[in-house]
């Protein structure tokens, strides 16, 4: 073995802790729009309006995460930033399942000495360190990161299950599974899976099939009916957008570049892994197949990162590392322990072990840069304009907004908001589908009279937008709307800012400046083109040119308004 071998995992995990602490640090101030809907959700429930994202609105089920919701509920009778608490939630969540897969890994190689089983396990968790993903989501203010350990905890609560079924295993199994479904609405189709599985290969059936019953089957079966009965569809609204509107298997483009994206980096200890692994892994090989399959049908909306994917790579690293112990010992069997080719053995192993997770920090390099972008985009226009709203002049009717990005803006500031996206809007969400140009959406939005429209244009001299967007940029027009400000939240994305003239929120909106970009992007370099999810996406594509008024709102003068351009579908989300 190498000299002083029992310290190579101590180095592993301090290079893992060095490497999490930089990527948080760079990623602290990103927060993604799509949280702020959840808080939203969250704080209407601690005010007693319901599970609501609108008060006095129908209720519209918009948050997908009942479990995550409730979990921020408390954050305002504790009066904690529902911001920080959701980050600091997600770093434990995080650190939580790091360390459970890594004694999940020690239980998996347990046939090895105990000093050949830290190796592995020390791996598990540099590669998760080193997967930005893994810091993305922790502080992203997303259910993510807690799915991802109720996913993991679900895994080695069947493991445990199955080697050992005794009631309290049987027991943690169902209950995982009802937190697992709670979480996110396809944690259902894991649990499900998942249990099947187990059930195929435990040693007491019954015993497990009545305890899942009870614990998952008989509660999950409540809400189900609960929800449907007070929300009056069957799925959340997410769904008929992401499925209803765009087809099928349009999310196989992500499924498979993150596939191609473990394969090339773990690939072949994966393979390897899979050689010596127990049947009591089924379940959660089966649960994340289903997972993988069941991504392939709905578009990836706001999939950054791979957000819906990324709970499944803890399991891939689970599987690498048990190939690496196998490798470990084919290559150390009959050799002594001071001859020259054990030796040559362990630095080849020590070598994969540092490799394969170096091989993780250049596509992190890139995610890092988008992420603060996004970061700098939100900081520069969304948070400061919904700030300002909050501020506006108070009126007897509540005033209106109408905008996709469906998050900060209304929970800062506090107006009723039409998601025009449908993730919050039934009307939207549920529309006819002989209507393929959404006028009956685009005539419920004007119908509604907002005070303030925000539409998402690629220019600041004329609108580039969605084709839906854009023919509301028309009608917006046709009713006397302008618009009041133009703000730049990146080099390619600009809010115009759509009031009625002569009217006070159009004098109001008139008197604000944007204020001047933050630190957190001030030092980001310029990119000439962007990764977004493994593949090359126009929405990331910086132009080299740069505008004189960057940063700032655009001025009327320089608008063509009667000019439209019809941009590309996917353009929905900030930066």
């Amino acid at each position: 073995m190498l000299p002083n071998h029992r310290a190579i995992p101590g180095l592993l995990l301090a290079s893992a802790a060095l490497i999490s602490a930089l990527y948080i640090r760079l990623l602290w101030c990103f927060t993604v729009d799509d949280a702020y809907i959840t808080f939203r959700y969250a704080q209407h429930l601690a005010a007693h309006c319901g599970v609501t994202y609108n008060p006095g609105d129908p209720p519209a089920e918009g948050c997908t995460t009942v479990l995550w919701m409730l979990v921020l509920t408390l954050s305002h009778p504790l009066r904690l930033d529902p911001v920080l608490l959701s980050k600091l939630l997600g770093l434990i969540a995080t650190l939580a399942y790091t360390c459970l897969a890594a004694r999940w890994v020690c239980e998996l190689t347990e046939a090895l000495p105990h000093s050949a089983r830290l190796l592995p396990a020390a791996f598990t968790v540099l590669c998760l360190a080193a997967f930005a993903p893994t810091a993305v989501h922790a502080v992203s203010g997303m259910e993510t990161a807690p799915f991802t350990l109720l996913l993991v905890a679900f895994g080695y609560c069947a493991h445990r299950c199955a080697i050992r079924p005794t009631q309290s295993n049987t027991v943690c199994v169902a209950v995982a599974a009802l937190l697992l479904g709670l979480a996110r609405p396809e944690g259902n189709l894991a649990a499900i899976i998942g249990i099947g599985a187990l059930a195929i290969i435990a040693s007491k059936r019954a015993q497990l099939l009545r305890c899942a019953l009870g614990l998952y089957g008989v509660p999950g079966a409540i809400y189900f009916v609960w929800r449907w009965r007070y929300f009056g569809h069957l799925f959340p609204l997410p769904f008929y957008v992401k499925v209803g509107h765009q087809g099928l298997l349009t999310g196989r483009g992500d499924v498979l570049s993150f596939v191609y994206f473990l394969w090339l980096h773990v690939g072949i200890l994966a393979l390897l892994g899979l050689l010596r692994l127990r049947m009591s892994v089924v379940p959660i090989l089966a649960a994340s197949a289903a997972l993988l399959f069941f991504f392939l049908v709905p578009e990836h909306v706001m999939g950054y990162d791979w957000r819906y994917l990324a709970p499944m790579a803890p399991v891939a690293f689970i599987l690498a590392a048990v190939g690496l112990s196998t490798l470990q010992s084919w290559l150390s069997l009959g050799l002594p322990a001071a001859g020259a080719r054990h030796l040559r053995s362990s630095v080849g192993i020590l070598g994969i072990c540092l490799l394969v997770p170096a091989s993780f920090l250049l596509p992190a390099r890139d995610s890092i840069r988008d992420r603060r972008r996004y970061a700098l985009g939100m900081n520069a226009a969304y948070l400061p304009l919904a700030r300002y709203l909050k501020q506006a002049p108070h009126q007897k009717v509540r005033r209106v907004l109408a905008m996709g990005d469906a998050g900060a803006c209304p929970y800062y500031s506090g107006w009723r908001n039409i998601d025009l996206f449908g993730l919050n809007e039934p009307r939207i969400a549920l529309q006819d589908p002989r209507d393929p140009q959404h006028v009956m959406a685009q005539k419920y939005v004007m119908a509604q009279r907002p005070d303030v429209v925000i539409l998402i244009s690629r220019s600041p001299m004329a609108f580039v937008g969605r084709p839906f967007e854009a023919s509301l940029y028309q009608r917006c027009l046709a009713v006397g709307m302008e618009p009041t400000p133009i703000l730049q939240d990146n080099e390619d994305r600009y809010l115009w800012v759509m009031t009625t003239r002569g009217t006070p929120v159009n004098n109001y909106l008139r008197r604000w400046r944007q204020p001047p970009p933050s630190r957190a992007g001030a030092a980001l370099p310029h990119r000439s083109a962007g990764v977004r999810n493994g593949r090359t996406s126009p929405c990331y594509l910086m132009p080299r040119r740069r505008h004189h008024q960057e940063n700032r709102e655009i001025g009327l003068d320089q608008i063509a308004l009667p000019r439209i351009c019809v941009g590309d579908e996917r353009n929905h989300a900030p930066g």
